[in-house]
């Protein structure tokens, strides 16, 4: 069987072919938009950011997309967030509160690591679950592959944030960014007041070193 025959086969499909298949969601952001492969974040599957600080700014940048999922009925799952959202500005912003659930495991209780990765991959498999985001530190490549498959699974937006040490050791994610905030509070603490906040966006390459371009969004 040639090249020609196997590409006549179901399931069998150019790589140019698979990139035009992708679907996502817009980022709110055009510049953002044009860096992601798609144009903007996709819909299924493992999405990686590396953060300078626990609380540079994430969530902010996620929000056009929290807004949208929640309005449309899905669930925002968060885990082992860093601090409690403010959630009187998400309802500012439009997220809907009572489609987004929260899981924070006591930090006395025995395996917590294991009960957070078993919370995740429940959300990812869940397919009533718009975008499940996870807070963690290491992650073992065999336990990402894992979690990526739930994500096709159940068809859910993976995200996986984590400090930037970490970035030389790649996940199993379909893209990897870079968070930084450009700084007014050298704690970059998410602040209490919404007042627009600049964040650069780095893209990482497969070995952990940044990629030459940089984006600048306000948010």
């Amino acid at each position: 069987m040639g090249v020609e025959d196997l590409l006549k086969k179901s399931g069998v499909m150019k790589g140019n072919e698979a990139t035009r298949c992708l679907e996502t969601y817009p980022t709110g952001f055009d510049l953002l938009n044009q860096a992601l492969l798609g144009g903007g974040w996709p819909k299924t599957g493992l999405v990686e950011i590396s953060l300078s600080k626990p609380n540079c700014g994430a969530l902010r940048l996620m929000m056009p997309l929290l807004v949208k999922l929640s309005q449309e009925g899905k669930w925002i799952i968060l885990i082992n967030p860093p601090h409690t959202p403010l959630f009187s500005e998400w309802v500012r912003e439009g997220v809907i509160l009572s489609n987004v659930l929260v899981i924070d495991f006591p930090e006395t209780d025995e395996d917590i690591e294991k009960k957070y990765l078993w919370a995740y991959e429940q959300a990812l498999k869940f397919h009533g679950c718009g975008i499940a985001l996870f807070w963690c530190d290491e992650l073992a490549i065999g336990k990402t592959r894992r979690l990526k498959l739930s994500a096709e699974s159940g068809e859910t937006l993976g995200l996986i944030l984590r400090p930037s040490i970490y970035r030389r050791h790649p996940l199993a994610a379909s893209s990897r960014l870079q968070l930084d905030i450009i700084p007014k509070d050298p704690e970059c603490v998410e602040p209490r007041e919404y007042a627009p906040l600049s964040l650069k966006v780095t893209h990482i390459k497969g070995n952990g070193a940044p990629n030459k371009q940089e984006y600048i969004l306000t948010v």
